[in-house]
């Protein structure tokens, strides 16, 4: 079978994410679809080199940057986010997408989300920061 190519302007993934709860040890562990931009391969390459530029996460005065470069980054690339719920068991897709950008670990899940599925299984190979 020929692969069909359509052309569009987003993607979606899956986003896995351990959120720490009042309880030591013990994770709220969930997944949500997160939608992103088609990026220019250019762009996205630009933005692997200038993290590389910025060093490793052992760094602590580095790392501040990191996350905010990296944060940056997320939030010119991610359109929307589905499957997250607040307490009330619903939340209208704006203030998901606002929840998902206010909170360091969601971010970060969808930005490796986001690095999977643009990179293929290499990123997924890849050991996590200790950091993180």
């Amino acid at each position: 079978m020929s692969l069909k190519l359509t052309r569009t302007t987003t993607f979606a993934a899956t986003a896995e994410v351990s959120l720490p709860t009042d309880t030591p040890g013990v994770f709220n562990h969930g997944s949500f679809t997160a939608r992103f931009h088609h990026l220019p391969h250019g762009e996205v390459n630009a933005f692997l080199d200038g993290l590389r530029g910025l060093g490793d996460d052992e760094n602590p005065a580095r790392l501040s940057e990191s996350l905010a470069y990296q944060h940056d980054f997320i939030k010119r690339a991610l359109t929307a986010v589905e499957g997250i719920a607040d307490d009330s068991g619903t939340l209208e897709p704006a203030a998901a997408l606002a929840v998902v950008l206010d909170n360091q670990p969601l971010w970060l899940a969808a930005l490796k989300a986001f690095l999977e599925s643009y990179n293929g299984a290499p990123a997924k190979n890849s050991k996590p920061s200790p950091k993180r």
